[in-house]
């Protein structure tokens, strides 16, 4: 039975020290791992910071869903297949939930520029990307584009150097 208590002492005694430790230098105990109490709130926290992973993951592939959308609503105006009313009008469907879009395509508008012509100046910029490798085919398309801009909203587009190929 002797030969147990030397062992069962130094195990309190090890203890102890530990439970003093953590008392005493809490900072230090956290960083060596042993502060082992705390699991539960670590867990929960764990737990936590997956649902916000899996949220922002979500919301990036909805986001990344709107960038096609707009993508294939811009190539639809290229070609064509829409009028810029057109344009807009599916533009404006895709980007009805997304938060803080229009106060984004105002920074570069003009003075009192409602959502419908930030529509059309994004619309434009979007199909001018689109075509950014093409100068044959932007010096065809940019026109009609901004004319059917100028038509509908009786001024020029508030378009950026780099919207007409500058770099």
């Amino acid at each position: 039975m002797a030969r147990f208590r030397i062992p069962a002492a130094a195990a309190a005694v090890l203890v102890s020290a530990a439970v003093a430790l953590a008392h005493a230098a809490p900072e230090w105990t956290a960083t060596a791992g042993l502060d082992f109490w705390n699991l539960p709130g670590l867990e929960a926290e764990r737990q936590a910071a997956y649902a916000e992973s899996d949220q922002l993951e979500d919301r990036h592939q909805v986001l990344l869903n709107m960038a096609q959308a707009n993508d294939q609503a811009a190539g639809a105006l290229i070609d064509g297949r829409f009028s810029l009313a057109e344009a807009l009008a599916e533009l404006e469907g895709i980007n009805r939930d997304r938060p803080g879009f229009y106060e984004v395509l105002g920074i570069h508008a003009p003075e009192g520029a409602g959502n419908r012509e930030l529509l059309g100046t994004f619309a434009l910029r979007k199909a001018r990307t689109l075509l950014r490798n093409d100068p044959t085919r932007t010096a065809e398309v940019m026109p009609r584009l901004t004319a059917e801009y100028r038509a509908m909203f009786l001024r020029e587009p508030a378009l950026l150097p780099t919207d007409y190929g500058a770099r």
